[in-house]
C-alpha cells in the first residue's frame, strides 16, 4: 500500500483527483517548532478523511538547545494544541494501524541536535497530552537517539533507494512505513510530493467504522493493556522463582489467579468476537442462496467480514499490541 506526506509547500490539493489515484495513507503536517502551524492541516485532515484515507499528523522539530527540556515540552505542547484546534483526534498507532478513528501523531526529527533526552521527553509530553504513543520519523539521526526509540509506536524512515537498517537501533517490526521517494507525481498534487510504502509486517485496515462494528474497539484496545499486564505477571513470576528467597506461597497464588483471570477473559470475548465474526460468512451464503442477497452485495459483505476475520485473528495472536 502507498501513501503520501503533505504540508503547506504542495498548496492546495484536489483530493478527488488523489483519491482516484488509490492511495491509502497520508501524513499531514501540523506545525514546526514551537509557534509555527500549517495552514492547510484543516482543509487536507477533513478531505482526506472524507475520502475515507488512513491519516496521520506530524511535527516538525526544531530543538533550539541540546539538553533543554522544557523546549521538547513545549513543542509537543504547541503540536497537541494547534492539531486540536483543526478537530484532530489522537489515537494509539496500535489502534490506528488496525482502523481506529482518529489520527496518529508523528514526530519528524531531521534537524540537529539530536539528543536523545529531547526525544524522549518530546514523546513523554505527547503521551501525557493525548494518551497515545506517537511515530517518529527520520533517516540516520535515528542512529543518535536509539535510546529515546522505545518511547514511540513505530518508526517512519526515510531511505531513498533502499533502508540501510544499521541507521536504526531498533527491531525491525517497529518500522512501519518507508519514505522511499522525496520527487514523487501523482494527480491532484502539483510538483513533486513524498511517497511513502506501508512494510509492516501486519496489513493496514481500512478506517475502523468502515470494517469492524465499534463495540469491538473496547475490547481490542483492552485486549492488549492485558496482555502487557500478562507479561509483566509472568517476569514477576520468573523474578520470585530465581531469588534466593521466593515468594511467599500466598503471592504466588495471587499472580497465578490473575494470570487464570485475564486468560479466561480472552477465552470468552476476543475468540467469541471472531466466533461471530465467522458466523456471519455463513449467513451471507445462506442470504444469497435464498436470493435475499445480490452477488454484489455478497461480495462486499464476505470482504468486509473477511477483514474482520483477520483483524481479530491478529488480536488473539497479540500481533496488534505495542512489545513489552
Amino acid at each position: 500500500m502507498l501513501g503520501l506526506d503533505v504540508s503547506n509547500n504542495q498548496g492546495i490539493i484536489d483530493w478527488g483527483a488523489l483519491h482516484a489515484a488509490r492511495y491509502g495513507f497520508v501524513f499531514i503536517k501540523a506545525s514546526e517548532g514551537a509557534t509555527y502551524r500549517d495552514r492547510y492541516l484543516g482543509y487536507n485532515l477533513r478531505k482526506a478523511e472524507d475520502l475515507g484515507l488512513r491519516t496521520g499528523v506530524y511535527h516538525f522539530a526544531r530543538p533550539t538547545a541540546f539538553h533543554s527540556l522544557d523546549d521538547a515540552r513545549a513543542e509537543a505542547r504547541a503540536f497537541v494544541r494547534f492539531s486540536r484546534a483543526a478537530h484532530v483526534r489522537f489515537i494509539d498507532p496500535a489502534l490506528w494501524r488496525i482502523g481506529g478513528r482518529g489520527s496518529v501523531g508523528v514526530l519528524d526529527f531531521e534537524v540537529r541536535p539530536y539528543s536523545t533526552a529531547w526525544v524522549a521527553a518530546w514523546a513523554r509530553e505527547f503521551r501525557r497530552l493525548t494518551g497515545a504513543r506517537p511515530g517518529i520519523y527520520g533517516s540516520w539521526p535515528l542512529s543518535r537517539v536509539g535510546a529515546a526509540l522505545r518511547h514511540y509506536g513505530f518508526i517512519w524512515v526515510a531511505a531513498w533507494g533502499r533502508i540501510v537498517w544499521e541507521y536504526i537501533p531498533a527491531p525491525r517490526h517497529k518500522v512501519w512505513v518507508w519514505q522511499f521517494s522525496p520527487t514523487g507525481r501523482t494527480l491532484g498534487v502539483n510538483g513533486h510530493v513524498d511517497v511513502n510504502r506501508w512494510i509492516a509486517r501486519v496489513p493496514l485496515f481500512p478506517a475502523w467504522n468502515r470494517v469492524v462494528p465499534v463495540r469491538w474497539h473496547r475490547a481490542v484496545r483492552r485486549r492488549c493493556w492485558h496482555r502487557q499486564q500478562l507479561v509483566q505477571v509472568s517476569k514477576a513470576l520468573s523474578a520470585g522463582r530465581n531469588k534466593e528467597h521466593p515468594q511467599t506461597d500466598t503471592t504466588y497464588a495471587r499472580y497465578r489467579n490473575t494470570h487464570l483471570a485475564w486468560a479466561r477473559f480472552w477465552r470468552t470475548q476476543v475468540v467469541g468476537y471472531r466466533m461471530q465474526a465467522r458466523s456471519r460468512l455463513v449467513d451471507i451464503q445462506i442470504a444469497v442462496s435464498r436470493r435475499r442477497l445480490s452477488q454484489r452485495q455478497a461480495t462486499a459483505a464476505r470482504k468486509r467480514w473477511r477483514s474482520v476475520v483477520r483483524i481479530l485473528g491478529y488480536v488473539v495472536d497479540g500481533r496488534l499490541c505495542p512489545a513489552v
